[in-house]
């Protein structure tokens, strides 16, 4: 596995750079962590009895508090275990938002406002802060105030209905808004430091509803042209083909042909080269509104072989094709297993070591694991300037939960 960096000795990219982790759950920790990814020093702030994203999906019945979501979008991060609702954590926030240069938060304006982080609040404290803010709906309009997670914002975009089959909507169970959402957020707070020597910090506003609205948006672009109404046909893609799932003699695949050119290699390939010719399937556009009966011409060469057998004489053609793995077998494939993304990160307190697979393959840092809750706070206290005795204080007054064992 990858060591440091793909660069053992270079400069990550946001070395000096500290960021402030007010989020929750995905959106807010995993736009942190991709900072963190590249060389920030991140600190992760929450409550005191812990954050409900610590205790999603534990890694082992006695560490209830170490979830795997919690390990996957917290890694490289310090804890700060704060009670934000008593007012004396408050001189604490302030001079950790003085020292540091991006905060990040996901969060609804009102909930913001009350708690001091909207961007305003924080320039009066660092004009150079670079604030970046991921709500369910964004800063306008009539549900900007509203709660909302990926689930919402792929109903409200027409991913849902656009995914289901025979009218019935179908939700990605992959959490794929969020992680987009944070993505953009990384994205923006990095050109915001770009830009920022000398000029005064910009918020950088994301909303699952936007990314969302992003992702459908020649979907919704042709709707608003065409008003052609589509319905869900799960697998099988509408505006080219053939694209769908079919079955082996031992499992399932994913095959997608786009072009002209490709689509004549498969007609060859599966020994039907008239297709070609068929006025049904000439151009990507008819061969999607067709792809039902396109679908059917396919399936009988993939049932007559196994899976393996698929997908090497089709991806020998040049063509896109690949088994549909359950979570099991990809954690066997070689592909995954040899893969520059993946670290493995060891928790000796679960005994268990998970993958953690980062998408800049090429600047990363082999991650640390996620903290412990107030794994930090000594360390981080001491270097804002409290004393050992005012560290003390806040233990016994629940400002913080713990010293820490940093």
């Amino acid at each position: 596995m990858p060591e440091e960096s793909q660069n053992p000795g270079s400069t990550l990219p946001l070395d000096g750079i500290r960021v402030l982790d007010f989020g929750h759950f995905i959106a807010g920790p995993m736009c942190a962590a991709l900072l963190g990814d590249l060389g920030a020093d991140v600190i992760r702030i929450e409550r005191t009895q812990g954050a409900a994203d610590r205790f999603v999906t534990p890694l082992s019945d006695e560490t209830p508090d170490l979830g795997a979501l919690y390990a996957t979008a917290n890694r490289n991060k310090r804890s700060l275990a704060l009670n934000l609702a008593d007012k004396r954590s408050r001189p604490i926030v302030e001079k950790l938002i003085e020292r540091s240069d991006v905060v990040v938060v996901n969060l609804a304006p009102q909930t913001l406002t009350k708690l001091k982080l909207d961007h305003e609040s924080l320039r009066r404290l660092n004009p150079a802060i670079v604030s970046a803010n991921c709500t369910a709906y964004g800063n306008r309009g009539p549900w900007r105030d509203r709660p909302g997670f990926d689930g919402t914002a792929q109903a409200m975009s027409g991913a849902m209905h656009m995914s289901g089959v025979d009218g019935e909507p179908r939700k990605s169970y992959v959490h794929f808004v969020d992680y987009f959402s944070a993505a953009l957020g990384a994205l923006g707070v990095v050109a915001e430091l770009y830009r920022r020597p000398g000029l005064g910090g910009r918020p950088v506003e994301t909303s699952l509803f936007g990314a969302a609205m992003a992702m459908m948006n020649s979907i919704l672009s042709e709707e608003a042209v065409y008003a052609r109404g589509r319905q869900g046909t799960g697998n099988r893609a509408q505006t080219a083909g053939p694209a769908d799932v079919f079955e082996t003699l031992d499992g399932k695949i994913i095959l997608q042909v786009v072009g002209d050119s490709r689509f004549a290699d498969l007609a060859k390939l599966i020994g039907e080269p008239g297709l070609v010719d068929d006025p049904r399937f000439r151009g990507d556009y008819l061969r999607g509104e067709n792809s039902l009966q396109l679908s059917a011409h396919v399936a009988p060469w993939c049932a007559s072989r196994t899976t393996e057998e698929c997908v090497t004489a089709l991806t020998a053609e040049g063509l896109s094709a690949s088994p549909v793995l359950a979570p099991a077998e990809v954690l066997q494939h070689p592909q995954q297993a040899e893969h520059p993304s993946r670290f493995d990160v060891h928790y000796p307190r679960a005994d268990a070591t998970i993958p953690v697979y980062l998408p800049l393959e090429h600047v990363a840092r082999q991650p640390r694991p996620s903290p412990g809750l107030g794994e930090h706070n000594g360390q981080i206290l001491a270097e804002i300037g409290y004393s050992d005795t005012d560290i003390d204080a806040f233990i016994a007054s629940g400002v913080i939960n713990t010293r820490g064992s940093a």
